[in-house]
């Protein structure tokens, strides 16, 4: 459930502040991966830390582009 939480902050740091995003992400993917070995929702966790990157490297495209201002 770590992961999930982290995901979800990740969304909404996304909206609110800029490199918040960054971070959490960076944190979750390194939470996800550090934790996978032997659980069994490892690859579960590997994969909404995948979502988490998604997530915020879409936010990071839009604001260049300028169709997102934050």
């Amino acid at each position: 459930m770590g992961v999930v939480y982290r995901v979800i902050l990740v969304a909404l740091m996304a909206v609110i502040l800029r490199w918040g995003s960054v971070i959490v992400t960076a944190y979750a993917c390194y939470y996800a991966f550090t934790n996978a070995s032997g659980n069994r929702y490892g690859l579960w966790m590997i994969l909404l830390a995948i979502l988490a990157v998604c997530i915020s490297a879409l936010t990071w495209i839009l604001r260049f582009k300028g169709i997102v201002q934050v």
